[in-house]
Formats: C-alpha cells, structure tokens, sequence
C-alpha cells in the first residue's frame, strides 16, 4: 500500500520575519490531510515563551519535534552564536503527530561547521 505523505525543507529567513511561517502555515493547511515530515534550519528556537510563530505554526499543522519528543531534557545544539556568544537548536525534524508514534530513531551529530557554496 501506497502511503502519501509531505516532505518539506525549510531554510528560514535570519531576520525576523513572522509572516513566512504563518506562509508556511498556510500552504501545509493547503495540501490536504496528509502526514508531514519537515525539515531543515528554521532560524528560531522551539522555545513556548519567546517563539510564537514557530511554535504556533506547529500546533497548527499537528507537528511535533521528534528529537525533543525522544530527548525531553537533553541539551543538544546546532548553531552557535558568536555575537551573543550562545547555543541554540534552530534546526529541526517537525513530523505529523500521526508519525510520531511510529517506532524511530533520530539522534544529532550536533553543531558542524557549515559550508556554504
């Protein structure tokens, strides 16, 4: 049996810019009841009180972190600041809730250099 389903990169704008995840928002509430796998570097922290839009885009469209999922009190890092001097997490896999109880896996490598070409 065939099995449709989303599969979505995302690279954020740095700056902040609420409306491209209410965009966002929009076209996944567009394409129907179908699961979502998405990912990619959001620019943004998952955080419940600083990050609304992401976060509220994910209530939205019934996504769910799954490495926080499986991980719920470790510290893990994919981006460092050197202005701030801070780590954060901006880069996710945000999955349909219809897919996270599924049996997976996922772990980080944690914070890479990045090459950009």
């Amino acid at each position: 049996m065939i099995q449709m389903l989303i599969l979505v990169n995302v690279y954020a704008p740095s700056v902040d810019d609420p409306s491209f995840f209410g965009h966002l928002e929009n076209k996944l509430l567009e394409v129907g009841d179908y699961p979502i796998i998405m990912g990619g570097d959001f620019n943004e922290v998952m955080d419940p009180i600083l990050d609304r839009t992401l976060r509220g885009m994910s209530e939205a469209c019934s996504l769910v972190d799954i490495w926080r999922l499986q991980n719920p009190s470790e510290r893990d890092y994919t981006f460092y600041s050197p202005s701030y001097g801070s780590f954060s997490r901006i880069d996710f896999f945000l999955l349909s809730q219809s897919l996270a109880g599924h049996e997976h896996h996922f772990s980080s490598l944690g914070r890479q250099e990045s090459t950009f070409l």
